[in-house]
């Protein structure tokens, strides 16, 4: 038998559910039955970690300067070198996914679950909870403004995961549902913030399980991981704009040792109303931190 015909049990999970149990309960309105349903929730409740809405109000744009390119990492036959980090013509930073993912991993994990005591390990996956947005052309992983929003993040084991990622699932309305009522209710004074939130549609689905905010799975709110991540935020924010402005940053390096100087090279080439909705970004977000 070849590496190739080897089954690796940790991609199993996700086939079963998927092609197996969903669609045995499927009936003419393509809607799970109840059982699955509940089965579905169970699963994403007990498994997804998610940040406190505390930690949403003091961050709620994580990183407002990143975007997702899933090519980012493709080296380019000529130079040898991909392009994650590098400034894109609209002074975005290209990412993988791996600058989100690696954000709470210092974090303790505060759950009811004793199998969550400790830090997030291996097998997480940071998921964006909505695909597609109302307006926006883009996808919500590829507009600065979601893409690293908190309501629009949670972190899944890979598997269930797969099931959120499929466009229109249960899965994805479910989790949906519940980063509703985690957070739009809670008021943020930032006309941007609701702008945001106008893009992220309620999926308008009645959950067969009670939802009890309590018993989710969380970062710990940790004080003085805030201060310290707020700090370095703002001095990011702030060379940026120095940076659109034609002078020194604050600090050299903001990721990765790419994104300063190639944002000094695009700087000068940008449209002058594209540079402007990035500096009129920017500054929306420094109020918040």
């Amino acid at each position: 038998m070849t590496k190739k015909e080897e089954i690796n049990g940790e991609n199993i999970l996700y086939h079963i559910l998927q092609k197996r149990i969903i669609p045995s309960s499927l009936s003419d309105s393509s809607e799970p039955s109840d059982g699955v349903k509940f089965l579905i929730e169970q699963l994403l409740l007990g498994g997804a970690i998610w940040f406190k809405p505390d930690t949403y109000k003091e961050i709620p744009v994580l990183l407002p300067y990143v975007v997702r390119d899933a090519n980012c990492r493709k080296k380019n036959p000529i130079t040898g070198k991909d392009s994650r980090g590098v400034a894109n013509n609209k002074g975005l930073m290209p990412d993988d996914n791996s600058s989100i993912k690696a954000i709470p991993k210092s974090l303790m994990i505060e759950s009811k679950l004793p199998e969550f005591n400790g830090k997030m390990g291996n097998g997480f996956v940071a998921s964006h909870i909505w695909r597609a947005l109302q307006n926006q052309s883009l996808l919500a992983s590829q507009w600065e403004r979601t893409n690293s929003f908190i309501p629009n993040l949670v972190w899944l084991p890979k598997q269930l995961a797969k099931l959120t990622d499929r466009e229109g699932s249960y899965a994805q309305h479910f989790v949906q549902h519940v980063s509703g009522l985690m957070y739009r209710g809670i008021t943020i004074p930032n006309s941007t913030l609701n702008d945001i939130w106008n893009e992220l549609k309620d999926p308008g689905i009645k959950p067969i399980s009670d939802i009890k905010m309590d018993d989710l799975n969380y970062f710990e709110h940790n004080i003085k991981w805030i201060a310290s991540r707020k700090s370095r935020l703002y001095n990011e924010l702030q060379s940026i704009l120095k940076i659109l402005n034609g002078q020194d940053p604050v600090i050299n390096k903001i990721n990765t040792s790419n994104y300063i100087p190639s944002l000094g090279e695009i700087s000068s080439e940008m449209d002058s109303q594209v540079k402007k909705e990035f500096q009129d970004w920017i500054r929306a977000n420094m109020p918040n931190i």
